[in-house]
């Protein structure tokens, strides 16, 4: 994809973001580290920090399991598994779901019916959501328009996102 499109893509989508209920009400925002093929959410991660709010990202404390930890600025990061940027076990406090307001969820691509994601493989969001029994925050799922889909393969252990957000808009499923 065209670099120019991406980055557009990524403003616009913190854009929207900004603008959401689930946004403007939230205390707590727990949203990923974009990697190359992901959304860059360099911008969003900047803007919820400058909104005052709680900012957590994923930590990956083993293999398929995650944490949400707080960070206050970008300083708290460095390349952890797979190259993706984390926050530090030792410098941040680990934050339980049920203090979590919003979740911001990666994914390469998506199907706009049912809220399926396609990742990297590892499992790491669909075990943290099936284990954050007392989450009750919402879910927003980041994805480029040009890479949805109408079809995901699916595993009973996926968990569906019901909301879907784009450059162009929201998909509600």
């Amino acid at each position: 994809m065209p670099e120019r499109y991406k980055r557009d893509a990524a403003r616009r989508i913190g854009r929207l973001l900004f603008n959401t209920r689930l946004y403007r009400e939230a205390r707590v925002v727990s949203c990923f580290v974009g990697t190359r093929r992901e959304i860059d959410t360099r911008e969003i991660l900047a803007g919820v920090l400058a909104d005052g709010k709680r900012l957590c990202v994923p930590l990956c404390i083993q293999s398929g399991v995650m944490e949400m930890r707080e960070i206050v600025d970008f300083g708290a990061l460095s390349p952890g598994v797979m190259g993706i940027l984390e926050p530090d076990l030792n410098q941040t406090s680990a934050i339980p779901p049920d203090r979590i307001d919003l979740i911001i969820l990666p994914c390469l691509t998506c199907d706009i019916k049912t809220g399926r994601r396609l990742g990297y493989g590892g499992g790491y969001y669909d075990r943290y959501l099936a284990n954050a029994a007392d989450f009750h925050g919402g879910l927003i799922l980041l994805c480029r328009e040009r890479l949805l889909t109408r079809e995901i393969p699916f595993e009973p252990h996926d968990i569906l996102i019901p909301r879907i957000l784009t450059e162009r808009g929201f998909y509600i499923i």
